[in-house]
């Protein structure tokens, strides 16, 4: 039986390599990413699943994606509004601001297994403004068009869409 081909994401930047060798241990082996050289083992990847695709040939390919953390949605949200890094941290209240700081907070609560808490210590919040900032977005998404579009961008590139910028 020969074994299924897999689409591996480097867990450092990102890249795609397909692994179709037989491993020769019980366990995965090593792979070295071709763009950034950082090695790693698939089996200690964190991923947010498994995606059954049909390859050119018609076989089955695996993909594994990569887990979202609170930091790579942060970097999502500053770089799609391009806003200079900590600049969700601070304590400005702008309007434009509290806005993209409101939407990180819903993605990292969507998109992450974080808690209220685990993601108000990454924005230097309390969680009950999490909650809050969650709860508006949510209220925004069932009116407000242009904020769908800004999720559903963002939301493309955090789950490798490479979804569009502003």
């Amino acid at each position: 039986m020969r074994p299924i081909p897999m689409i591996l994401n480097c867990p450092a930047c990102g890249a795609r390599h397909v692994e179709d060798k037989k491993s020769e241990r019980a366990g995965h082996a090593v792979h070295d990413c071709h763009f950034c050289g950082v090695k790693f083992q698939p089996a200690l990847v964190h991923t947010m699943g498994v995606k059954f695709l049909t390859g050119a040939d018609g076989e089955a390919v695996v993909t594994l994606q990569a887990a979202v953390t609170v930091e790579k949605v942060k970097s999502a949200v500053a770089s799609y509004y391009r806003l200079p890094a900590g600049a969700l941290e601070s304590p400005d209240r702008f309007k434009g601001l509290t806005l993209s700081r409101h939407i990180a907070m819903y993605l990292a609560r969507k998109h992450t297994a974080s808690s209220f808490p685990e993601i108000g210590g990454a924005f230097g919040r309390n969680h009950s403004t999490i909650i809050s900032a969650y709860d508006r977005v949510s209220r925004l998404l069932a009116k407000d068009a242009a904020v769908r579009h800004v999720v559903k961008a963002i939301e493309g590139v955090l789950v490798g869409d490479q979804g569009g910028k502003k």
